[in-house]
């Protein structure tokens, strides 16, 4: 088998100049034509700093309690770790979806828009050339799902979802055009959107932030009433534990007034230390239920907005980029005119 050395393929190559040539303008030629029936894109993007989630109860019956030696420092809020799961769970983006947005002069559901404007066909690609733009249909339902309530008990919030085509492949598209990145090093988080459209864009990253807030307000709210009504029940049951070790107490010393002997004197001592304890609990947890009561009254923000979402220049799109599809063009141009005249090389040597 004859060896080809590097001296020959370079001669091969600078003589068959204008099939390179060829290629990279073709190759160029179809990538200009991608270019300009791929939608432009945009991104609408927001900076947001994520405040501590403990909350040390410092001030008036905090320090009370603190010198009582109770300490009642309490976890508040989610951890913002899972804010990235939150955000791409499919009854979030139902309701990020039922928002309406401002397109082409229309008030429209998000949910219209990224189900109607996002997915096109070739002949809408090929008549955006001249300036056109798909148009949205705003249905006529805004609520697109059916929420079917489990029996109480362990799986109370389990809830089954009954989502309709619209809805689904609006989820789908939404989901993939949402990107969120938590820093390592400090607690900011950058939440984007990228859609078709400047203005849709940065106004779904605006809803998209409104609803992540919605979510973790309603979150701490139900949690501190939850845990408001746990405490009025275990303080109402305290306090009857109270009054019964009190009575117990009273009733005690009624029947041994006067009596002198060592048994009843223990016997006291014993109702004594436990209507103290009695009191005890109840004291403290009378203190914490009226804390959580002050607590659930004031308002905590879980993360501020460093950065806001702001509609990009519609001349300035994040995707495509022409620089981008030149070079993939000029390189797939040179490949495939090398492939070509060394199959050709090989096929006149060998036939």
């Amino acid at each position: 088998m004859q060896q080809t050395s590097f001296r020959e393929i370079y001669d091969t190559l600078f003589r068959r100049w204008k099939t390179i040539l060829v290629s990279v303008i073709i190759a160029l030629m179809i990538g200009l034509f991608a270019y300009l029936i791929t939608p432009k894109e945009y991104s609408g993007e927001a900076l947001l700093a994520v405040e501590g989630t403990a909350d040390n109860k410092k001030g008036g019956l905090g320090a009370l309690a603190n010198l009582a030696g109770i300490n009642i420092t309490e976890q508040n809020g989610l951890n913002a770790l899972v804010y990235e799961d939150i955000i791409y769970s499919t009854p979030y983006l139902i309701e990020v979806g039922q928002h309406k947005v401002m397109y082409k002069g229309d008030s429209v559901y998000l949910k219209d828009y990224l189900a109607q404007a996002m997915i096109v066909s070739l002949q809408q690609k090929i008549s955006s050339l001249f300036g056109g733009k798909p148009s949205v249909v705003s249905s006529n339902d805004t609520v697109s799902y059916k929420i079917t309530e489990e029996d109480p008990g362990q799986f109370r919030y389990l809830k089954t979802f009954h989502v309709d085509g619209l809805t689904r492949r609006a989820v789908n598209i939404l989901r993939n055009r949402i990107d969120f990145s938590l820093s390592e090093k400090s607690p900011v988080i950058n939440v984007s959107v990228k859609l078709q459209d400047p203005d849709v864009s940065a106004e779904a990253a605006r809803i998209v932030i409104k609803e992540l807030s919605d979510y973790i307000s309603d979150y701490e709210y139900d949690k501190q009433h939850h845990n408001i009504a746990y405490l009025e029940e275990q303080v109402q049951k305290a306090k009857e534990e109270a009054y019964q070790a009190q009575a117990a107490l009273a009733r005690a010393k009624d029947r041994n007034r006067n009596v002198i002997s060592a048994i009843p004197s223990v016997e006291l001592q014993k109702l004594a230390v436990e209507s103290q304890i009695s009191q005890n609990v109840y004291n403290s947890l009378a203190l914490r239920l009226e804390e959580a009561r002050i607590g659930i009254e004031e308002e905590k923000s879980t993360f501020m907005v460093i950065e806001p979402p702001i509609p990009m220049n519609v001349n300035s799109p994040v995707a495509p980029r022409f620089v981008i599809y030149c070079i993939f063009s000029v390189v797939l141009g040179v490949v495939a005119a090398i492939s070509i005249i060394f199959i050709s090389t090989f096929l006149q040597r060998n036939l």
